[in-house]
């Protein structure tokens, strides 16, 4: 497991880090691109670019013989609503006009549905497994990996966001300590989210 730092590596694996991050919430992904090939395109340039939420500086990746098997992206929060309107400003100019307007719409709509993340909180905005590398335990030792390296940086808080229908997600992170804060409705979307907290 390691965080990374080089920008060659990181333009290298942006495909599929891009493609995991579409994976973990692909519905979102589509509501606002419309399209699972325009999305995980769009996530890919994202992964590349440092001032995006999904850069891959932001992220940490597991690895099974060498291979890339999972990853989280974790981000401090006083950074995400720089790092929103990056994406949003990026992304927005390669629309126009009708689509454009669909675009904005869509993603303001995702935005104001979003549970607040506190500038002292340490976010995890994604954790994914591939699915060839499910039931190995990953996604706990990515989990694990997170909380520590919050710690690690002096955070108190550790916040996530999970469906609330998505039970063995819920489940490890209760059995690691996180506690709901908030539950949201995304009628978008048709489905609830969970705000889970960890005070370390």
């Amino acid at each position: 497991m390691r965080k990374l730092f080089d920008e060659m590596e990181i333009d290298d694996l942006s495909p599929i880090i891009a493609k995991w991050i579409y994976m973990a919430a692909w519905q979102k992904f589509n509501f606002i691109y419309t399209d699972e090939h325009l999305a995980c395109e769009i996530l890919r340039k994202c992964v590349s670019r440092r001032s995006s939420l999904y850069s891959g500086f932001n992220a940490t990746l597991a690895f099974v013989d060498m291979r890339p098997a999972g990853t989280t992206i974790e981000i401090q929060g006083e950074e995400i609503q720089k790092c929103s309107r990056a994406d949003f400003l990026s992304t927005a100019m390669g629309y126009k006009g009708d689509t454009r307007t669909t675009f904005m719409s869509r993603f303001a709509a995702m935005r104001d549905a979003d549970i607040p993340v506190g500038n002292d909180e340490y976010y995890l905005l994604a954790i994914t497994i591939d699915p060839s590398y499910r039931g190995l335990g990953i996604g706990k030792q990515l989990l694990q990996n997170y909380i520590e390296r919050g710690r690690s940086i002096g955070y108190k808080k550790l916040r996530l966001d999970v469906r609330t229908d998505n039970n063995p997600a819920m489940q490890l992170y209760i059995s690691s300590g996180f506690k709901q804060i908030q539950e949201v409705h995304l009628n978008c979307l048709g489905f609830s989210v969970s705000g889970m907290l960890l005070e370390v």
